[in-house]
This record gives structure tokens, sequence and C-alpha cells, in this order.
């Protein structure tokens, strides 16, 4: 479970990637143009915002960073960036991390030519919400903390 933004284009519905339908997806046969849209998309994450791991999948592509934890999973024309609700402490700490979620997937956006959506607060994905990301991001966060604090401690 994490902060989800989902891509669209004009000419398909909202769609996303989660460990919930990822053996739902096809086995992965990316056209060229989307391979190499995948490789600009990690080579420029990792040029403008930092390190980054990769994977391949039988039926998707990924992509870590560890700073702030976001991941990109990438099956050609569904791409989901998500961030982890554990990943902050502070609304300091989770307005940093949305602004580099934002920035991340404002490079999806731009290679792919998807329109990035942040359904957690309605929007498309655009620099002047992440305070008000930031601040949902915060209190779910917060909620799911503490529903896994009281499960643990019932054990």
């Amino acid at each position: 479970m994490g902060y989800d933004i989902d891509f669209v284009t004009s000419s398909t519905e909202e769609a996303s990637i989660s460990e919930e339908v990822i053996d739902e997806l096809p086995p992965l046969d990316l056209t060229p143009t989307q391979r190499a849209c995948w490789q600009r998309i990690v080579h420029r994450i990792q040029a403008e915002i930092g390190s980054a791991q990769t994977s391949a999948y039988t039926n998707h592509l990924e992509l870590w960073l560890e700073q702030p934890a976001i991941q990109v999973w990438y099956a050609g024309d569904v791409v989901t960036v998500e961030m982890p609700y554990w990943y902050t402490d502070s609304q300091l700490q989770a307005i940093t991390a949305i602004r580099v979620l934002y920035s991340l997937a404002g490079v999806v956006q731009e290679e792919t030519g998807m329109e990035a959506h942040d359904p957690q607060i309605g929007v498309t994905v655009n620099i002047d919400h992440a305070e008000r990301a930031a601040r949902a991001y915060c209190g779910t966060g917060q909620t799911v903390l503490t529903v896994e604090s009281r499960t643990d401690d019932s054990r």
C-alpha cells in the first residue's frame, strides 16, 4: 500500500499496476518505442533525481529510488509510480518526498506522453499541489502506521 500516481492516455482509462494485480498482467511485450521510452525514463531519473536500481520481470519493468523510497512499475501502456506510506515521519519530510515523487512523475509524463494523475487528491500532477498531496500522504500514512501498530500489539 502506498501513495500512487497513475498515468493515462487520451485513448485509455486510468489503469495502474499494483502488487494485487501484478500477476494478472500479460507477459511483457514492449515495442521498440516503448523500450526506448523506458531507457529514457531510467536515464533521466538517474541523472535528474538520483541513483536508482532497475529490474525486469516477465510482465513489467521496475525502477527503485532509495531516497526517498519510490517505485516505478512500467508495462508499456500502463505505468504506476508509488511511494510507501511508511516512508516519512514528519510533514516536512512528506513535502520533500512528494516533491521528488511529483518530479519523477513529471519525467515519466514527459517521456511517455501519458498524463500523470494523483488519485489521492483527484488532480493532474503539478508541483503546485505538493503541499496538499503531502497532507493527504501524512494523514493516510499515520492511519496506516497506527493500524499496523495496533495489529502488532494484539499479537
